[in-house]
């Protein structure tokens, strides 16, 4: 590699923000693990029905969203951009421009 003099010196990554990412990695596999099993679980275990477990399902998604809607309301809300409040609430809302 040939380094120029008009190239400005490169930083390592600090170790925080490896760790940071990291822990976010194993955060995610792990969510996406017991998601995975969780049916398995509920109807193989406890002998829940698969309609139940879709019943669970839908209002696990619901309180999802509706947490991700009001957080990121609140979030923009305390900018000074009033054009950016609608940012996280529009991809919720499925609104068609035609």
């Amino acid at each position: 590699m040939v380094v120029r003099k008009s190239d400005p010196p490169r930083l390592p990554i600090p170790r925080t923000v490896s760790a940071l990412g990291l822990v976010s990695m194993f955060t995610d596999i792990s969510s996406e693990i017991v998601h995975s099993l969780l049916p398995l679980f509920l109807t193989a275990t406890l002998g829940v029905s698969t309609a139940m477990v879709g019943l669970i399902d839908g209002f696990a998604e619901a309180a999802a969203s509706i947490s991700m809607v009001f957080s990121g309301y609140d979030g923009t809300a305390q900018t000074s951009h009033p054009e950016l409040v609608s940012g996280p609430i529009s991809p919720r809302v499925r609104i068609s421009p035609f």
